[in-house]
């Protein structure tokens, strides 16, 4: 390659690099009016709102929590424009604070070193609102740094904003990783984050003996609201030692310590943690049991109280059926007639329809082979003044006419 070569290809770069530094955008401006109140630590709790451009029309806001030694050019019952410097760029607020409380407008500008900075760690592209969104959040150079020296070399610009919006600070996983949970990804961090799993609540599960608890679990823990006392309240149930998944399934189902021992009181005793689960499940409270046994059925299995209670034999079910003069009724007979649904109404409609001595077994094969009081008329009509009977009317039915 000659030197004359060599120095066109110089010249070439040089222009290129020109080139693109012309073409770098100006810093991103954003403006909007704000809001602020003072609070009683001292602080100032400010919020911010604007629209978005015509591309994308909509309003938003924002609030932040701010020391009041961040601000430049502040003072009290004053109008005029203080500043909030930092990594992410310059807001400015003009406008007056008086009395605790204040209101104004802002222009918010992203600092071009610290796209650049994004941009050389690979985040990519990044929108004004996004950068805002760091700013508001104190995402700046050490943050980002700080997640590469906790683990986190590859995350997305969109992941970078919504741990912003979410709170996700250095400390926060710090605290995490503290306790053993070093391989979450950076979505489950967040997850954790909204979810309100703190290295104190994770803590507190692993020292009620759950050491081993997963990530997985803490959030189920935590999105159920099974929380240490709840755990401490279990294990006074006299259950013994319970894995967190039965835990989990006792608060999703509402087991408590008064559903327990109004059980026991019941006559059933020593039951397993599965079994009082299943109870809950269906339904089948004390005040339930009391019900069934007022009935007349006070030697019931639990089995059977549970049948009872999933084809709903109620109090007012056998009530409706003692007053239609079927007042020897067993267990057995009661849930077969809930299971082919033959109710107080359908027994009033068959013998209004001219079966008046119609049987409880009877009644429960018209029930099954769908009888209806239509069909009764129809058979009255085809007999043609001949007498009706429940056994003409069931061939009838079962011959398609």
């Amino acid at each position: 390659m000659t030197r004359k070569t060599i120095a066109g290809l110089a010249i070439v770069i040089l222009f290129l690099s020109a080139g693109t530094a012309l073409a770098r955008p100006a810093a991103a401006k954003i403006d909007g009016f704000w809001a602020a109140r003072l609070l009683d630590d001292g602080d100032l709790r400010l919020r911010l709102s604007g629209s978005d451009d015509e591309n994308s029309p909509g309003e938003w806001s924002m609030t932040m929590k701010i020391d009041l030694s961040e601000l430049s050019g502040f003072a009290p019952d004053k109008e005029l424009t203080f500043h909030l410097k930092r990594d992410a760029g310059t807001l400015s607020l003009t406008g007056k604070i008086s009395g605790g409380k204040g209101t104004g407008t802002f222009d918010f500008a992203a600092d071009s070193a610290f796209i650049d900075f994004l941009a050389a760690k690979g985040y990519g592209r990044i929108t004004d609102r996004d950068v805002i969104h760091l700013f508001m959040a104190k995402i700046d150079k050490a943050y980002i740094q700080g997640l590469v020296s906790l683990g986190f070399t590859e995350i997305s610009t969109a992941k970078l904003v919504e741990m912003a919006i979410h709170g996700v600070t250095l400390d926060y996983i710090r605290g995490l990783q503290a306790l053993g949970l070093r391989n979450m990804s950076i979505a489950k961090v967040v997850e954790f984050r909204i979810h309100g799993v703190t290295p104190e609540f994770a803590r507190a599960i692993k020292e009620a003996g759950y050491g081993d608890v997963s990530t997985e679990e803490l959030l189920e823990l935590r999105i159920h609201g099974v929380t240490p006392e709840y755990i401490k309240d279990v294990k006074g149930f006299g259950l013994g030692d319970l894995p967190l998944s039965r835990i989990l399934e006792f608060r999703i189902h509402g087991l408590s310590k008064d559903f327990i021992a109004g059980i026991k009181k019941a006559g059933f005793a020593d039951l397993s943690a599965e079994r009082l689960v299943e109870l809950r499940i269906h339904g089948v409270t004390p005040e339930y049991i009391d019900s069934v046994r007022g009935q007349g059925f006070k030697d019931l299995s639990l089995d059977r109280i549970v049948e009872f209670r999933i084809h709903g034999v109620s109090e007012a079910y056998v009530k409706d059926m003692k007053d239609l003069g079927f007042s020897s009724l067993s267990a057995e007979k009661l849930v077969e007639m809930r299971i082919h649904g033959v109710s107080a109404d359908y027994v009033r409609d068959i013998r209004a329809a001219g079966l008046p001595d119609i049987t409880l077994d009877q009644i429960i094969e018209f029930r099954i082979h769908g009888v209806a009081k239509s069909d009764i008329e129809s058979c009255k009509k085809l007999l043609d003044g001949k007498p009706l009977t429940a056994e003409k009317v069931l061939r009838l039915k079962i011959a398609g006419f």
